[in-house]
């Protein structure tokens, strides 16, 4: 299994938004994407729109995630974005 660590909005907008996952997986790989960035501290550097496409992205494309919660509002806002 590879783990691909996101740093950055910036990283997070090519990996996402650009399509750049596509290019990092094959038939037979295990990629788990970790990303570092709080999607809700974006408020300057993502849109809402954006913001949702990764998410659609991400679910669309079966892609395994990890990402750290650091409070309750976190779940919430994936909750309301997944719906």
């Amino acid at each position: 299994q590879t783990v691909i660590q996101i740093n950055t909005y910036t990283e997070m907008k090519l990996v996402f938004l650009e399509g750049l996952f596509k290019t990092l997986l094959n038939k037979n790989s295990q990629v788990v994407f970790f990303i570092m960035p709080s999607i809700l501290k974006s408020k300057n550097t993502m849109s809402e729109e954006e913001k949702c496409t990764i998410i659609k992205t991400i679910i669309e494309s079966n892609l395994k995630i990890a990402f750290n919660i650091n409070d309750i509002e976190t779940t919430y806002y994936a909750e309301e974005a997944l719906m």
